[in-house]
This record gives structure tokens, sequence and C-alpha cells, in this order.
């Protein structure tokens, strides 16, 4: 579990928004972009307060935040919001 949930997912988070490079001056399709990753933090953040404590006890804006999180963090993005957050931004020529 930590080592999916603490290596893998951060650096498909990491990918997926830009942050890391697959290969070098290579700009890929799926990246999402900074002012859409930006407001899927925003998004996430406000999301918190209908989360219930035992559940996620500390949700963070995940574009701004994403280093800090623990391997819980990422499951909770993954099982819960991940599909959310991350489907509705598919353009739609893929």
């Amino acid at each position: 579990m930590h080592v999916f949930l603490g290596k893998v997912v951060p650096s498909m988070w990491r990918l997926a928004t830009g942050v890391m490079q697959a290969e070098p001056d290579v700009v890929d399709n799926y990246v999402v972009s900074s002012k859409i990753a930006e407001q899927m933090g925003v998004e996430y953040r406000s999301a918190a307060r209908t989360v219930p404590a035992d559940q996620a006890r500390n949700i963070r804006d995940i574009h701004k935040h994403h280093a800090g999180f623990k391997a819980a963090d990422w499951l909770y993005f993954l099982l819960c919001n991940a599909e959310v957050l991350l489907f509705r931004r598919v353009p739609e020529d893929i």
C-alpha cells in the first residue's frame, strides 16, 4: 500500500499536472494545465466540510500541498475524488 500510494500515485499526479515530465522537452496531451489543476485544488479543499472527520481528517488543496500528502490522503483522493475531478476535465477528442 505505501509503495503504491506513497510513490506511484504522487508520481502520476506530478506527471498529469506537468510538475514532472516523462521526457525532457516533450509536452503530452494528458497534462493538466496549471489553471485547471489550481481549480481542482480549490474544489478539493472546498469539499472538506462535507467529508466526515473519521474518513479524512485533513483535506488540503491538492494543487498546493500534493507534496505533503501521505498514503491515506492519496487513498482518499483515489477512492473518492479522482474520478470526479479528473473525468470531467478530459478533452472530448481523446
